[in-house]
Order: structure tokens, then sequence, then C-alpha cells
């Protein structure tokens, strides 16, 4: 009975489904619910590296999924790499909110506001954001809380332009979901601990969750230790007698996976040694067994071996085995060509896969676990100073690989010092072939160019401020060797007088420096002095040998004067000139008493000029049509921002970011509401009215409260669309605007 009833049920669904048009009106139909859509995305985290590209983390990952009414994030993080970076990002991925847009139904999260996206706590009460809106700084338990008691963080760059900005300053980020956290906190309280938090997205009327997970990694034990280099020293019979300790320096970290060697270099020391070996230490070899659980100097040619820097085996070891000779780029070769080599002395005794005694150099047999680096001295010069190069092995045991790094940095100094944070920001002006920039530095700005007419330097000098401080020196700028060496200056030889000199007032070559070599003092007349009589000097440091009076900037051009002699040269210009090689240069100090309410610029063809008056700020410049080039500028000058605050009782500053205050107007003098470029800016037509960027005529953007495409404070930036057929030699256009009721004019007049 049941199996004819069973027959009766599929004939009956049989026929359903044959004839739509003939329903059985006894059988309900029921549309089978749709499944629901998965939107997902996986990948490496990446953090952004000092140039602000992505760096990929290849330990860390990450995968995102929205389905039914969640948002889920799981990112699994190498807390060792975390810590060994030290900062606050952990890492990024691209969550992108056009994606989720889709799966909220068509809301778009950069739309919502926190009564429509907000956080929560662990027992799912609202709270605030407490990181970049919209983000949130978690405890190791998942409670709210501020930076400094934070273990995580997120932030999603959503919600620029509303008011909010991000860490970091990376508005052009959108859609980049930041995970990170307190370099001070999570590795102390976070290894191999997972962490949750949860925020709520209300769209459509119904709720969404957004849930994030850390999975943090165990820290990998590591031993660390550093210290100075040591050389043997040695008896009138070659016997070693002793050992002294070098400027150069080790380090060295030994985890349970990998051996990082690092030597920094001090170059002037080991040449005047002479020697090819640079210097020692005694590497710990039982902490490798502890660590790794074997003991190096049992392994042979097939468990030790060198590899290139893509993790390819290399044929054999180059140096005294186990050991290494490379070049300048970290490529294998022989002594001849060999920039430095590392050997360490574990091996003595044994024979190599040849059948041979493994020896060690100099014959160091009584130093076992000796690690020796050096160099070929006649090779030192192919290097280049401060950059890294490395060679790389593999250890196999235990069924594991384990590698090792040995980096090598040489410097004229043990420990390079940083830039002194002088602008050094070279700009182009037509066509690439103009190397220039210009700065404020407090009270004085500056401004170099390199042209057909040689290198020129212009400085506005404000005398009360220089008398005030009573300092020698009270300015400088970096002029780089690069780009005096693209206008044909052989950089090698600035240290020779005969080719690199300073010349009197009449332009006769002078036989000596009176300043710090290479440097002038000069007297008002622009001709030779000394320090006492000196009106101005100078003094350009183009390398590590020629730093003076504490400076460890590579270009630096310093300007000076005695402070006691400044006030007797207000309002004077004082001249200083030389020549490097066949490129002149001419070094302009223009001392004032007040600050200038007018300055003129000149770049090639180009030239910019400015004039303060009760009722306008008037801003003239002249661009080169035939010096046109497609990099969006025309070029800029700084307008040092105490000129014109002094001048009209303002800050410019808040003035600039109030678009009450400071706005934009058209032709007719009707006000905008907004700027058409980055604020305070403007694209302009060939009418002077308000444009976009693609059917603008030229723009103007003033560094005032921002720094834009240029970390150049207080530049005033001219540029264009890159479409050299809207313009015509003669043609003027001016962009008008408004600032605290004065006047703002920026007139742009094309010429030859």
């Amino acid at each position: 009975m049941k199996n004819y009833r069973l027959i009766l049920t599929a004939l009956s669904a049989l026929a359903i489904v044959g004839c739509a048009d003939n329903v059985n009106p006894d059988v309900p139909l029921v549309e089978r619910e749709k499944e629901p859509v998965v939107f997902e995305g996986s990948g490496n985290l990446c953090y952004v590296g000092d140039d602000e590209s992505d760096v990929e983390i290849e330990t860390s990952t990450y995968t995102w999924s929205a389905h039914d009414d969640v948002i889920e994030i799981t990112a699994d993080i190498d807390l060792t790499e975390y810590k060994e970076r030290g900062a606050y990002e952990i890492g990024h991925f691209t969550l992108p909110a056009s994606t989720i847009a889709e799966f909220l139904g068509g809301v778009s999260v950069m739309d919502l506001d926190e009564s429509t996206f907000y956080a929560v706590t662990p027992s799912g009460e609202k709270t605030d954001f407490t990181s970049y809106k919209p983000g949130m700084w978690i405890t190791d338990t998942g409670e709210s809380c501020g930076w400094s008691d934070g273990s995580a963080f997120w932030q999603w760059y959503v919600w620029g332009g509303k008011g909010e900005t991000y860490d970091w300053d990376y508005n052009n980020h959108m859609s980049m979901f930041v995970l990170g956290g307190n370099p001070s906190n999570t590795p102390n309280n976070m290894p191999g601990k997972s962490l949750r938090t949860e925020a709520r997205i209300v769209a459509n009327g119904q709720t969404y969750r957004l849930v994030i997970t850390y999975n943090f990694s165990e820290l990998e034990k590591a031993v660390e230790g550093e210290g100075a280099l040591q050389a043997f020293e040695y008896d009138d019979d070659w016997n070693i007698v002793g050992q002294y300790d070098l400027n150069s320096r080790y380090y060295y970290k030994i985890s349970e996976s990998s051996i990082l060697l690092d030597f920094t270099i001090d170059t002037e020391e080991y040449l005047e040694i002479g020697d090819w070996e640079i210097g020692h230490f005694t590497f710990p070899r039982t902490t490798i067994q502890e660590m790794m659980g074997f003991d190096p100097a049992t392994l042979d040619e097939t468990s030790f071996y060198p590899i290139d820097a893509f993790g390819e085996p290399l044929e054999e070891f180059t140096s005294y085995k186990p050991g290494m000779w490379i070049d300048a780029k970290g490529e294998p070769t022989d002594y001849s060509g060999g920039a430095a080599y590392w050997q360490w002395y574990i091996w003595g005794g044994k024979t190599d896969k040849n059948g041979a005694v493994i020896g060690y150099d100099n014959d160091y047999e009584q130093f076992p676990d000796l690690f020796v680096i050096g160099s070929n001295p006649g090779n030192v010069n192919k290097i280049t100073y401060d950059e890294t190069f490395g060679s790389y092995a593999i250890m196999e045991a235990n069924g594991n690989k384990y590698d090792i790094t040995v980096n090598f940095t040489f410097s004229e100094h043990v420990l390079p010092p940083e830039g002194e944070g002088y602008q050094n920001v070279p700009m182009y002006a037509g066509n690439g072939e103009l190397a220039y920039s210009s700065g404020v530095d407090g009270d004085h700005q500056w401004f170099w160019a390199i042209t057909e007419e040689g290198l020129n330097v212009d400085v506005t000098a404000y005398v009360p401020a220089i008398t005030e401080a009573g300092a020698w020196e009270f300015t400088g700028m970096v002029i780089p060797t690069e780009e005096l060496a693209k206008a044909g200056v052989d950089v090698s030889q600035l240290g020779d007088i005969e080719y690199f000199y300073p010349l009197s007032s009449a332009g006769d070559k002078l036989t000596e420096w009176t300043s710090y070599e290479p440097g002038q003092w000069v007297d008002a007349n622009g001709d030779a002095s000394n320090w006492s009589d000196g009106s101005m000097y100078y003094q350009y440091q183009y390398d590590a040998d020629h730093m003076y009076d504490g400076h460890f900037t590579e270009g630096l051009l310093v300007i000076g004067c005695n402070p006691d002699n400044a006030a007797a040269h207000a309002d004077e210009t004082v001249t200083a000139k030389a020549m490097m090689g066949e490129l002149p240069v001419t070094i302009n100090v223009h001392y004032v008493s007040v600050y200038p309410t007018a300055l003129t610029y000149k770049l090639g063809n180009n030239s910019l000029s400015w004039v303060l008056t009760e009722t306008a700020v008037n801003i003239n410049a002249e661009c080169s049509l035939a010096k046109f080039n497609d990099s969006w500028n025309w070029f800029g000058m700084v307008f040092n921002e105490k000129y014109i605050n002094d001048y009209y009782g303002i800050d410019i500053d808040e003035v600039s970011a109030d678009i009450e205050q400071f706005y934009p107007v058209a032709a007719d003098g009707t006000p905008y509401t907004s700027w058409s470029s980055y604020e305070p800016g403007e694209w302009f037509d060939a009418d002077g009215n308000a444009a976009a960027w693609d059917t603008g005529w030229s723009f103007w953007q003033y560094y005032t409260h921002s720094q834009y495409d240029y970390e150049i404070p207080n530049l005033l930036l001219l540029g264009n669309n890159c479409n050299p057929d809207i313009f015509t030699v003669g043609q003027t256009v001016t962009a008008k605007a408004k600032m605290n009721g004065i006047d703002w004019n920026v007139t742009l007049k094309i010429v030859e």
C-alpha cells in the first residue's frame, strides 16, 4: 500500500513539472529559497612603507566574508614580525566599500554616521569609536579603551572628507582596512591569544554585525647580542699577543628558525688598517645548539650551503668554508672581485666534499667559533656607502631549514648620522632640466636653482632674528650632489681647489678658501674676508669628510655671518661667487630689517613676483610655454606666511582653513562656497572662473595649513592640466579670492 501511494505522489509531481499550465490546486507551489550571496576575499596583510608604498607581510594573512547579516574579518598575525617592525600598524588590506554597499542592499558605508555605524562592547551594548572613525581601540579582553591601554585597533578608511581624518593622513587610501596594535602593549599581552571585537551597521532597517577577530601567533624566542668587532694584536714575530676593539660593530639575532648577523663597518678605519680582514668576534655556537637543537659544526656541505637572494642554492662556498665572498650587489664572487666576505670557524680539520682538509684564513685554528668578516680593500670604491647588501645560507637539520643572513653596511662613520631635517625636495621647471628648490627657515626664506646660467642661490635674511639669535649660522639648504652631477659637475673633484674655487667680486680666481673648505667669508663687496670683518659666509658640505660645526647632512649649503656685523648690512645685498668646474655659482644674501612686502623670483623663462598692499595680495607669474612639460606644474616658490601675517595682522593657517574667511570668487566677484583645488587653491578657466581639474586652464595652491604634493611649507605652486594646446603666448588670466576681506589675485601670463 505504501509503495502504491509513493508511485501516485511521484506521478503527481511529474505532472506538475511537465504541465505548468495545469497545476493541481490541492498542491500549493512553494518557491525555493534563494542561496545567500557570499562576498569574500583573502590575502596577505601589508604595511605602508617609508615611501607610502605597500609592503606585503608574507607571514600575516587575512580573510573576510559578508553573508547573511554579518561581515566577518579574521587576521592571523605573525606577532614576531610585528614586534620587530615596532609600528602601530600591524597590517592592512582593502575591504571594498562598493562591494559592502552591494551586500547592504545599496547602502554605502560612506554615507553612514555614528548613529547607523557604531561600536559595541563585548556584551553587545553600544559604545563610542575610540580610534580614527570608524575605528576602535580595545584591550586584551576586547573592552573599549584609548590608545595607551590598547592591545589592538581597527580603522576603516571610508569616512574621509566628512570632517574625519585618518592615521598617517592616508586620505588617498580609501577602503583601506587597517589593523593595528600598541607596540608597547601588544607583544606583551597577546602572544598565542585571539581577540574579538564587534560593531553594528544599520542599513535598510536591518542591523548587520561587523566582527573582527585577531589571531596572534606565539612570539618566536630569540637571543640577541651586539658589540665592537675586534682585531688581533701581533708582536714582531707575528705571534698573536692580544686583541683590541674597533669602531666597526656587529649585531646578531638567533631565533628558533633563523640567524641574522648585521655588520656596520667604519670604512675609514678599515682602510687605514689596510688589511683584508675587517674584524671578528666569537659567535656563541652553544646558543645556537640550545635554540635550534643541533650543532652547526656537525653539518657538511650538503646540509649547510649558500643560497642567492631568491633562495636558490649556489654551487659552493667561495671563501673559507663555511664562508662567502660577495660583490657590492650581494652576488657570489671570488676574492678578486669581492667587496666583502665572511668566514665562520667551525669546520677546522674536516674535509670538504672534494676530500680536501678545510682550513682557515691566517691559521686561526686556536680560535673555534670565530666569525671573521673582511673585504678586498681595492674594491671598496665599488660599494655604495650606507646601503646594506648581504649573503645568505641554509642549514638543514631535524627535517627543518634554518635561514642565515649576513648583512654588510659600509660607512664613513660607525653609525652614520641621520639627516638633520633640512628640506631636500628638488623640484623641476621646464622639461625637467631646471632643478631648483625653495623653502622657509623661520623669519628667513631661500631659493636655489641650477639653470643654463649656473647655480644661483638667493636668501632673504631677517636681520633682527639674526641679531637676537646671536648665532653665526642662520640658515641652510640641501643642494643634492646628484643635481650638481646632472649639471656637469664632477662631484669627486669638489675637494680640489683647482676645480672648485672662490672668485673675487671682479671675477678673478682665488687660490684659497677663507672659511671651512670649500667655503668662503666675504665682505660687503663680495671680496674675500675673514670672520671678524665678514659680512657673509657659506660652506658646502658635500660628503662625510666635509661636514662642519656638528652637521651631518650631505649636500648642505650653510649660510651665515658674524652676528655682530649683521645690522650694518640691513637692507643691503651681499654676493659671493665661485666656480664648480664649468658651473658658475652665485650666492646672494638680501639682508632685511623689516619683513619684505614684495619679492621677485627668476627661474629661466619663468618668474614670480608678489606685492602686499593694504587692499590686496597681488601675485604675478610668467609661465614659459617653451618649457612646458607634462608634470602638471609650471613651477612654485615659497611665500613666507610670516610676512603676510605681520602685514595684515592675521594667522593665515587659521584663516586659510576657514572657507568663510578665505574663499575664491568668480571673475565678476561672486563668492564661491568651496575651493576647486587643494585648499586654499583654485582650478580656474581661461576667464578666471572656477573649473574642474580636467577642464581647467591652470591652478594655484598655497601650502599653509596643509602640505599636499610636496613637503614644502608655504609653497605657492602654479600648475596646469598638461594640455599645451590651450595656451598661447601673451595670454593672461587672473584667478581671484578674498582673504579676511583682502583681495587675493593670482595672475598667470604665458610667455615664450
